[in-house]
């Protein structure tokens, strides 16, 4: 495999914003990836580590959290 040098340039859209771009562009395949739903169990542990998953897992989870049942 090589790499090499263009003759072409590329030129950015003046108006372009790379971070606005990234947030959406995570946004949008976050969105696009979990479909399902699953019944959790956490520690404490587990909920200060649910981040690492995602925005929208953690969005998620927040919004369906309940208290804990009789065995925990």
């Amino acid at each position: 495999m090589a790499a090499g040098a263009l003759s072409d340039r590329y030129i950015r859209p003046p108006d372009f914003d790379l971070a606005t771009y990234r947030t959406a562009s995570s946004r949008d395949y976050e969105r696009s990836v979990y479909h399902g739903e699953a019944e959790v169990r956490l520690s404490p542990r587990g909920w200060s580590l649910l981040e690492l998953l995602g925005p929208h897992v953690l969005a998620m989870a927040t919004r369906t959290k309940q208290a804990p049942d009789p065995s925990g």
